[in-house]
C-alpha cells in the first residue's frame, strides 16, 4: 500500500466542509467514494465537473491533486497542489504537495513543503507522516542526523512503528552507530519482517563483523525476492567475508544478469569486484585480476577494487602493477576521508600501506618500505600479523637481521595463518643464518693452510668488533707466528746459562754474556742480513743498535726496555727463533713474567736446569704444568763440567737425571747433560763438541726443526681453542649483561607505571585543588574590593569604583590568576621532572656499561625523549593551562562597568554573593580544563612507556645479536 493509500481516508478532514455549496458537496463526496473504490478516472470526472461549476474552491484542486496523485500522475498532481494553495494555504495540501514532490524526486522542494505544512500546522493528524516523510527525504540526502531527529520524532508520535524503526536504524547506521540501529530492530515483532527491515537487518550485521546473520537476512528477502539485486550483493558480500566463494560466485553471477543492461556503474564495479575476490580466496590471481580490472574500468576510482587488483598483482609479482593500484588507492582514500580514520578506513588504508610497502621492498627501496609498514602496524594493530612479517623482511633487507628475529616473535605472537607461519619461519630461517657467524674450524688439525683460514676468517668476523676487541691482537699474533720461524724459548731458574746455551746452539757469541748477572730482558734471536739489536721500549719506542749498543743500554736503562731482538745472519735462524727470558725466582718479579709468558708462547721449550743447585719443588712444578710436553719439551741439565772432569761426573750426571725422571716421568727421555759453556768454547775453536751436545743439536734437528710446522699448527691450534673459549665466555658476558639491562628497563618500566598516576583521576584532582586555590583568590580581590569600598572618615562613604580602581582589581585579579596557573603547571612538571630524573637515573649506568656505538645510539633514544619531553612540557603551557589562562583573562578584560555596578549594589554584608559574582568572572573549571589535562598526561605516560619499549626492543636485538655472533657452534639458537 502507498503513502497515498495510507492517507487517501482521511481527505475528507476539512473544517470548512458544511460551508460548501451543496452540489459541490456532493460532488466531492461522490469522488471521495469513487476513490476509496479505486475508481480514479470517474472520480476525476466528478472533480472536473466540480471545478466547472465553482473552480475558485480550494477543497476541489486538493482532491484532484489527491486522486492524480494515487493514479500515479505526478506532474498534474503538483499543479493541482498548487492551484490549492494559491487559493489558500492548508497544512493537509502542504503535506500531500510534499508527497507528490518526494515522488518526482524534488527532495528539496518537498522538504520546504512539509516543514511548511508542520510550522503552520497545530498539533495536525498527519504530524507522525510529515516526520516520517522527512526522515525518509533527510536519509535519501545523505543528512543522516537530520533524518534520525526527524524520525525520533515521528516514534515519539507512534513508538515501535515498523517503516520508521526501520528508517532510524538505516539513518544511525549512516551515522556509524550499528549499535543502536540493531537495538531499535531487536525492538520490532520479529513475525513477518518487511523486505526493508531484513536488508537493514543485513547491513547492521556486516557492519558489527557477523557475516553469517547478515547472509541469513539477505537469504530471507532472496526467499521472497529471487531477483532483489541489493540482497543479492549483500548475501554475496557476506559469503566472501566467511571465504566461502562457491556460495557467493552464483550470486554475483545471477545479480549481473539483473543488473545488466543499464545497471549503474558503481554497483556493477561492487559486483565485479566481488567476482574478483571470489577468485582470489581459491588461488586464481589472473582471474581475480581481470575482475578487479573490469571493475575499474566501470568505476575507476573503487577503492575495493583497487585494493583488490594491488593484492593480486603483488600475488602474481607483477609489483610494478600494483604498486600503480595502491598508489591510486591511497590517495583516493586520503581524499575520500579527512581528519581522524575511523575503524573502518583504518584497516582498509592499513592494507594498501601494507601492499605498498611490499612493492617499495621488492623495488630496493628498504627505508621506505619501513616507513609505511610502520603506519599500518598503527593503523590496525589487530591484524598485525602479515605486515610485522614484511617488517621483518625489510629489517633483513637492512641488514638488522636481530630486530628481524625479534619482529618474527611478535608476528608469530600475533595468530598468523597457516600459511604465514610457514612464511615466518622461513624468512626466520634466513635472520638467522645471517646473525650466525660464517666461520667453521679446520678440519684437518694438521693443516697449517686450513688453520691460517680459519684465523683469517675469524679476524674477518671480529676485526673491527669493539666487545671483540681485546681479543684480536692474539688472532694476529697467531697468524704472525704460524708464518715465523718456529720459536724456542730458553726458561729455566734464575743464573742457569740460557744465553751461553744460546751462543752455543749457535756456535757463536751472540747473546751478551757477563754484562749483568743474568739476562734482564727477552731477547729475540732471528735470522738478519747483518749483526744487530733492536732495543723495543716499554712505551713502543725502538732504537737500532750494534751488539755493544745493546749491551750498554741493558746496563744504563734496563726498567725502560721491554725487550730486545737481535738478528744475526745464521742459516739455522731462518727456521728457528730463540727466546732468551730472563729466569724465574729473579729478583724482579718482571722477569719472572716474561719467562711464564714465554712458557705460554713458545711454540717449543728447552727447559734448562742448573746441575749445581738443588732442585726446587717450583721448577718441578712448572715443568709438570707445560701443556704437550712430550711434544714440544726438551730438559737440559746445565753446567756439569763443575761436577768434575768428564771421566767423574757421569755418575753425578745419572744420579741428577734419576732424580729428574722420578719428579718429572715422561719427558725423561728427552734430557741432556751438558755443559754449554765448554761446547760454545769447542764450537767457537772448531774443537769436537761433547756427545751430549751433538744429541742435544740432532734431537733440536729431528724434533723441533723438521717438525716445526707440525708443532706449529699445534700450538696454534691449542692456542685457537683457548681462544675460542675466551670468546664464548665473552658472550656469556654480553649474555648476562644485556639481560641484566633488560630486567632493569622492565623494572623501571613497572616503576613508571606505579610512580605515573591514572591520567583522567590526576587531572580530576588537579581541577579540585585549583578551584580551591581559585576560591581563596576570590577571597583576596573581594577584599580588596571591600578595602577600596571602606569608609573614609566620619563625612565620606566611599560607595562605587572609578575606572582606575576597576582596571587595578582587573588587573590583580588576572595577576594572581596567573600565578596560580603557574603553581599548578609546576605541580604537574614536579611528577614529570621526577619521573625523567628516575628514568635517567637507572639508564646512565646502563650506558656506561655499553660500548661506545651501543652507548651512542641509545643515548639518541634517550636524547629523542627528552626532546619529546621539553616538546610536551611545552604543549602543556599552550594547550591546558594556557587555554585555560586565555580564557579567564579573556572574560577579565571583557568584564564590563555593569559587572562592577552588580557588585557595588550588593550590601557591604553580603560578602558571599560579592564572592560569587567574582567567580562568575572566570571560567568554569570544567572538562575544557579536565580533559586536555588528562589527554596530556596519557600523551606523557604513553611517550614515557614507548621509550622504554623502544630502549628495551634495542637492548633485546643486542641481545640476540651479540648471543649469535659471539657463538660460533653452528646450532646456536635463540636465547
Amino acid at each position: 500500500m502507498s503513502i497515498f493509500d495510507k492517507i487517501g481516508a482521511r481527505v475528507g478532514d476539512f473544517l470548512d466542509e458544511v460551508l460548501l455549496p451543496e452540489d459541490v458537496r456532493l460532488l466531492h463526496e461522490r469522488a471521495r467514494e469513487a476513490m476509496d473504490r479505486g475508481e480514479y478516472v470517474r472520480a476525476r470526472h466528478l472533480l472536473d465537473e466540480a471545478l466547472r461549476r465553482r473552480p475558485d474552491i480550494e477543497r476541489t484542486h486538493h482532491l484532484l491533486g489527491l486522486c492524480l496523485a494515487l493514479r500515479e500522475e505526478f506532474d498534474e498532481a503538483v499543479t493541482a497542489f498548487e492551484r490549492a494553495l494559491a487559493i489558500r494555504e492548508e497544512p493537509s495540501t502542504l503535506f500531500h504537495l510534499g508527497l507528490t514532490l518526494e515522488r518526482l524526486g524534488r527532495s528539496a522542494e518537498a522538504q520546504a513543503h512539509l516543514q511548511r505544512a508542520l510550522a503552520i500546522g497545530d498539533e495536525a493528524p498527519f504530524d507522525f507522516d510529515v516526520h516520517l516523510a522527512l526522515g525518509r527525504i533527510y536519509l535519501d540526502q545523505g543528512r543522516a542526523d537530520k533524518a534520525a531527529r526527524e524520525l525520533q520524532r515521528a516514534l515519539r508520535l507512534r513508538a515501535q512503528h515498523t517503516e520508521a524503526s526501520v528508517l532510524l536504524a538505516r539513518a544511525l547506521l549512516a551515522r556509524g552507530d550499528a549499535t543502536r540501529a540493531a537495538a531499535i530492530l531487536d525492538d520490532l515483532p520479529a513475525e513477518h519482517p518487511s523486505v526493508e527491515h531484513l536488508l537493514t537487518q543485513g547491513e547492521i550485521a556486516s557492519r558489527q563483523g557477523h557475516p553469517a546473520r547478515a547472509a541469513d537476512a539477505y537469504e530471507h528477502v532472496l526467499d521472497r525476492q529471487p531477483d532483489h539485486l541489493d540482497a543479492l550483493v549483500g548475501a554475496a558480500r557476506a559469503h566472501v567475508a566467511m571465504h566461502q566463494p562457491a556460495r557467493a560466485n552464483p550470486l554475483l553471477l545471477r545479480a549481473l544478469s539483473v543488473c545488466e543492461p543499464d545497471c549503474d556503474d558503481t554497483i556493477a564495479a561492487d559486483i565485479h569486484s566481488l567476482i574478483g575476490q571470489t577468485y582470489a580466496q581459491v588461488g586464481e590471481h589472473q582471474r581475480a585480476l581481470a575482475s578487479f580490472e573490469g571493475a575499474l574500468g566501470l568505476h575507476p576510482d573503487h577503492l575495493g577494487a583497487l585494493a583488490g587488483a594491488g593484492r593480486s598483482a603483488l600475488e602474481l609479482e607483477d609489483f610494478e602493477r600494483a604498486r600503480a593500484h595502491f598508489e591510486k588507492a591511497l590517495s583516493r582514500s586520503t581524499s575520500h576521508h579527512s581528519g581522524e580514520p575511523d575503524a573502518t578506513t583504518s584497516p582498509r588504508r592499513a592494507e594498501l600501506l601494507y601492499g605498498l610497502g611490499r612493492c617499495r621492498l621488492h623495488a630496493g627501496d628498504a627505508l621506505g618500505a619501513r616507513h609505511l609498514l610502520d603506519e599500518a602496524i598503527m593503523l590496525a594493530p589487530d591484524q598485525r600479523a602479515p605486515y610485522l612479517h614484511a617488517m621483518a623482511e625489510v629489517a633483513l633487507e637492512l641488514g638488522d637481521a636481530a630486530e628481524a628475529l625479534i619482529t618474527l616473535n611478535a608476528a608469530t605472537e600475533a595468530h598468523p595463518t597457516s600459511r604465514l607461519r610457514d612464511m615466518i619461519s622461513a624468512t626466520r630461517a634466513r635472520a638467522l643464518r645471517a646473525l650466525q657467524p660464517h666461520w667453521h674450524p679446520p678440519e684437518d688439525p694438521r693443516s697449517s693452510a686450513e688453520l691460517i683460514a680459519a684465523l683469517e676468517a675469524l679476524l674477518n668476523l671480529y676485526g673491527a668488533d669493539p666487545h671483540a676487541g681485546p681479543l684480536i691482537p692474539r688472532l694476529r699474533e697467531l697468524l704472525e707466528d704460524l708464518n715465523a720461524p718456529l720459536s724456542v724459548a730458553i726458561v729455566g731458574e734464575f743464573n742457569a746459562g740460557k744465553s751461553t746455551l744460546v751462543n752455543a746452539l749457535l756456535g757463536e757469541a751472540v747473546v751478551p754474556m757477563g754484562v749483568l748477572p743474568t739476562t734482564a730482558h727477552a731477547c729475540i734471536m732471528g735470522y738478519g742480513p747483518r749483526a744487530g739489536a733492536r732495543v723495543v721500549y716499554e712505551d713502543g719506542r725502538q732504537l737500532d743498535v750494534d751488539f755493544a749498543g745493546a749491551r750498554q743500554h741493558m746496563r744504563e736503562e734496563p726498567e725502560a726496555i721491554a725487550r730486545l731482538d737481535y738478528s744475526y745472519p745464521h742459516p739455522q735462524l731462518r727456521s728457528i727463533n730463540f727466546w732468551d727470558t730472563p729466569g724465574f725466582n729473579a729478583l724482579d718479579p718482571r722477569h719472572e713474567a716474561l719467562a711464564e709468558q714465554a712458557l705460554e708462547r713458545a711454540e717449543a721449550i728447552i727447559w734448562l736446569l742448573d746441575a749445581n743447585q738443588a732442585l726446587s719443588d717450583t721448577e718441578f712444578d712448572r715443568l709438570d704444568a707445560i701443556p704437550r710436553a712430550d711434544e714440544r719439551l726438551l730438559i737440559v741439565l746445565n753446567k756439569v763440567d763443575r761436577l768434575g772432569d768428564a771421566e767423574e761426573r757421569q755418575e753425578a750426571i745419572d744420579a741428577i737425571i734419576a732424580h729428574i725422571e722420578e719428579h718429572v716421568g715422561p719427558t725423561s727421555a728427552n734430557i741432556f747433560a751438558i755443559s754449554a759453556l765448554e761446547a760454545l768454547n769447542a764450537r767457537r775453536q772448531d774443537s769436537p763438541t761433547p756427545e751430549a751436545f751433538e744429541a742435544l743439536l740432532d734431537t733440536i734437528d729431528r724434533r723441533l726443526i723438521q717438525r716445526s710446522t707440525q708443532i706449529k699448527v699445534a700450538a696454534a691450534k691449542s692456542a685457537l681453542d683457548q681462544w675460542l673459549y675466551d670468546l664464548q665466555a665473552l658472550h656469556d658476558q654480553l649474555d648476562q649483561g644485556y639481560a641484566e639491562h633488560v630486567a632493569t628497563l622492565v623494572r623501571l618500566k613497572e616503576h613508571l607505571d606505579r610512580q605515573s598516576p591514572a591520567p583522567a583521576p590526576r587531572a580530576a584532582s588537579e581541577a579540585e585543588a585549583l578551584i580551591d586555590q581559585l576560591d581563596f583568590v576570590v577571597i583576596g580581590v573581594e577584599r580588596e574590593i571591600s578595602e577600596a569600598l571602606r569608609p573614609r572618615g566620619r563625612l565620606f562613604t566611599r560607595q562605587r569604583l572609578d575606572e582606575e580602581d576597576r582596571d587595578f582589581i582587573v588587573e590583580l585579579f588576572a595577576r594572581r590568576v596567573d600565578d596560580l596557573l603557574d603553581r599548578a603547571m609546576q605541580r604537574v612538571l614536579l611528577d614529570i621532572e621526577a619521573l625523567e630524573t628516575t628514568l635517567a637515573a637507572e639508564i646512565s649506568p646502563m650506558l656506561g656499561a655499553l660500548n661506545l656505538n651501543e652507548a651512542r645510539a641509545l643515548r639518541r633514544r634517550l636524547d629523542g625523549f627528552f626532546d619529546a619531553s621539553r616538546a610536551l612540557k611545552s604543549a602543556l603551557r599552550d594547550r591546558v593551562f594556557g587555554q585555560w589562562r586565555a580564557r579567564a583573562q579573556g572574560q577579565l578584560r571583557a568584564a564590563s562597568a555593569a559587572a562592577f555596578e552588580e557588585l557595588l549594589a550588593l550590601p557591604a554584608e553580603d560578602v558571599a554573593g560579592r564572592r560569587e559574582k567574582l567567580r562568575a568572572l572566570l571560567p568554569r573549571v570544567d572538562q575544557r580544563f579536565t580533559d586536555p589535562l588528562a589527554a596530556w598526561l596519557r600523551e606523557f605516560s604513553l611517550a614515557a612507556t614507548r621509550f622504554c619499549d623502544r630502549l628495551q626492543r634495542d637492548l633485546e636485538a643486542l641481545r640476540l645479536e651479540a648471543h649469535h655472533r659471539y657463538n660460533l657452534t653452528p646450532s646456536a639458537s635463540s636465547p
